[in-house]
């Protein structure tokens, strides 16, 4: 299921998990085989808080202090087109 448009029920802070899917670069030679198989790293499982989100990006922090104003480090803006599942 793609939640570019599913409805996300989380508060800042909020623990949140955020299966997905990234786009991956290999550079190098390698076989037409190899270069056709999708390797295992694109398949990302990302936990952390909700911060916030918009129509195209879902933010999420690895860590968050107790002020809501410069106060998250690790922050992540995952499209919403390659989310799989938001638990």
């Amino acid at each position: 299921m793609i939640v570019r448009t599913a409805k996300i029920d989380k508060q800042f802070r909020d623990p949140i998990t955020v299966e997905w899917i990234d786009a991956c670069e290999r550079s190098g030679w390698m076989t037409v085989e190899s270069a056709t198989t999708v390797p295992d790293e694109v398949y990302v499982t990302t936990r952390g808080f909700y911060l916030t989100h918009s129509k195209e990006f879902l933010t999420v922090a690895a860590s968050v202090g107790k002020a809501k104003a410069n106060d998250v480090g690790g922050v992540w803006h995952i499209p919403r087109a390659w989310i799989k599942k938001i638990k």
